[in-house]
């Protein structure tokens, strides 16, 4: 609408009719005929809402969920969410589902988020058949496993459009759980989401060319599509964004632009990143050398599980980096990786109970290791399996 049209509206709505007043917060939100005003949507989301107007009270939810010009409030977000759900509007009903699905201010209840999302699924929302598809996929809620209902539910989102739904499918055919595997069919709904511009389908997509599922593996364009998604904030993606700059696949070679990935990630709770910023910081690649720096990221990932943090968390105990030695805690982080199937530590276990570090020297601990290690590839355990005579 233009400047003009926009006045009358307001004036409209000004006067109280509840249509005009919903109409000119989504002018204010989306910029339509006048500036951008977040807080002014609000207030004219809630004038509506307040009169009882379905949309309003799902936009105002959204407000508060999402802290679009008001300070976020997950219990007001689950109120106009639950508003808009009891006068049948899908949207809401999802977003209610959502709700309890969470625990978004409401106890956690999967068997009220699963009702919620059979409700909106019934109008044909297609966020909660995603949403279904997914209960089904993993026996949320009480239902059943089931590859069947999973899938109906998948690609009745899919027909509307829905890219989350069309990742999520993608992700079953890659598995290969729930049906036969088919990374053709993955690459290709991965590729359709992709193109619709969604963070994550850019880079699974980006995943498929980097190795070469259901295509023919292309690094240059593995490289596109991992920085497509990094561009548009997905964590995951500026981990391999950086891989690609650290070991200059698919581009140039350039530690610099790895460390400023890496550390983007980091920031947004990436745990691979997290360890990988720790590497450039002990390493000094991209950056200047900080053991401290390296040790508080190692930290953060190891926290999130990441099992190489953990045993980089145990090379540091064991020739103090960033802190004081110690052989038992350097046991345990390694214990801990180990047990998490990550041969480094299987292999650094190996050396130590070999040579006596710390402990009692132990060959069959130490042999054992190692051949946990060599089973899963490493050089080095081979190395010394064969030093050894096994």
């Amino acid at each position: 609408m233009n400047e003009s049209e926009f006045l009358t509206l307001l004036k409209q709505a000004e006067r109280g009719d509840i249509d005009a007043q919903y109409d000119v917060g989504q002018a204010y939100y989306y910029g339509d005929g006048v500036e951008e005003n977040e807080s002014k949507a609000f207030y004219w989301y809630q004038k509506a809402a307040e009169q009882g107007h379905a949309d309003a009270q799902n936009e105002l939810g959204d407000c508060y969920y999402l802290g679009n010009g008001v300070k976020e409030d997950n219990d007001k977000a689950f109120y106009w969410y639950q508003k808009a759900a009891e006068q049948g509007h899908a949207e809401g009903q999802n977003n209610l589902g959502d709700c309890y699905c969470y625990g978004n201010g409401v106890k956690e209840d999967e068997t009220e988020a699963l009702r919620w999302y059979v409700q909106s699924a019934k109008q044909g929302f297609a966020g909660a058949q995603y949403s279904l598809g997914k209960c089904y996929q993993y026996g949320y809620g009480g239902v059943e496993v089931s590859g069947e209902k999973a899938i109906k539910f998948l690609e009745m989102a899919i027909e509307q459009g829905h890219a989350p739904a069309m990742c999520q499918l993608a992700d079953i055919y890659l598995v290969g759980k729930l049906v036969d595997e088919d990374e053709g069919k993955a690459f290709s709904l991965y590729e359709s989401a992709a193109k619709k511009g969604f963070s994550k389908g850019q880079f699974n997509l980006g995943e498929c060319y980097y190795y070469g599922w259901g295509v023919t593996q292309d690094e240059e364009l593995a490289f596109t599509w991992f920085k497509k998604a990094a561009e548009a904030g997905w964590a995951e993606a500026m981990n391999s964004l950086g891989d690609c700059y650290y070991y200059g696949e698919g581009t140039e070679e350039d530690k610099n632009k790895a460390f400023i990935w890496y550390k983007k990630g980091a920031e947004k709770g990436d745990a691979k990143a997290q360890n990988n910023l720790g590497d450039c910081y002990y390493l000094g690649d991209g950056t200047s050398e900080d053991e401290e720096l390296a040790l508080d990221w190692y930290i953060k990932s190891a926290e999130q599980g990441n099992a190489e943090a953990e045993s980089n968390l145990g090379m540091c105990y064991r020739y103090g980096i960033g802190l004081n030695e110690d052989i038992n805690k350097a046991i345990n982080w390694y214990n801990l990786s180990a047990s998490h199937g990550y041969r480094g530590a299987m292999y650094a276990l190996g050396e130590i109970y070999e040579k006596g570090e710390g402990v009692m020297q132990n060959m069959k601990l130490a042999i054992d290791y190692y051949k946990e290690a060599a089973e899963k590839g490493h050089k080095k355990a081979k190395e010394a399996l064969a030093r050894l005579g096994y």
